[in-house]
């Protein structure tokens, strides 16, 4: 009777999945998830003046903006990507995406040199996007409060097994322009 029972219940799931009602197999994890320490090279600084602003703008514009080298700025830290929407979805993007990060961003602008003080920040990425399918992604993260958030996009992104690697644009405010940090970043998961 038992034996009978449970063929029943057997056929009767068979069934099911083939007409697409009951599935037994899961969805495999996506192989982007996982945490990963983050380290950048920082080369470049960039901020912007109203113009003229010599030697980068000498003639009258609206806004002028400098590059300078980075000067020992730095950013590391911990990527935390929680899970990634199928590459099916029309948007393939994902938002539970996390970041918690330390380094040393401009504190003092000095117009002809770039930065001429650095502070020591710690940050905190509470919510982020990873936008793409595949291994070519860009991850958006955003920080702090509405009026005064920070961002750190990384961009160019390419996964490959274990690694993360790609160009970093790094900013402590909004706006026009603001004070910002670009550079190339390398990630490896942590296990």
């Amino acid at each position: 009777m038992k034996r009978r029972h449970l063929s029943r219940t057997t056929h009767a799931l068979a069934v099911l999945a083939s007409a697409g009602v009951v599935s037994c197999a899961t969805e495999p994890a996506d192989p982007r998830v996982g945490t990963y320490g983050l380290t950048t090279t920082l080369e470049t600084f960039t901020f912007e003046t109203s113009a003229p602003s010599p030697p980068d703008c000498p003639n009258p514009i609206t806004y002028c903006t400098h590059s300078r080298p980075a000067n020992g700025a730095t950013l590391s830290g911990t990527l935390t990507i929680h899970s990634v929407t199928p590459a099916s979805s029309p948007s393939g993007q994902s938002s539970d995406i996390h970041g918690e990060f330390s380094g040393r961003f401009c504190d003092t602008i000095d117009y002809p040199t770039g930065c001429s003080s650095l502070a020591a920040v710690a940050l905190s990425y509470t919510s982020g996007l990873l936008v793409g399918t595949g291994g070519d992604v860009e991850v958006y993260l955003v920080g702090g409060t509405q009026l005064d958030s920070h961002h750190l996009n990384l961009t160019k992104a390419t996964f490959d097994g274990d690694k993360i690697a790609g160009s970093v644009y790094w900013s402590l405010h909004t706006g026009r322009s603001p004070p910002a940090y670009w550079g190339t970043f390398i990630a490896r998961r942590r296990r």
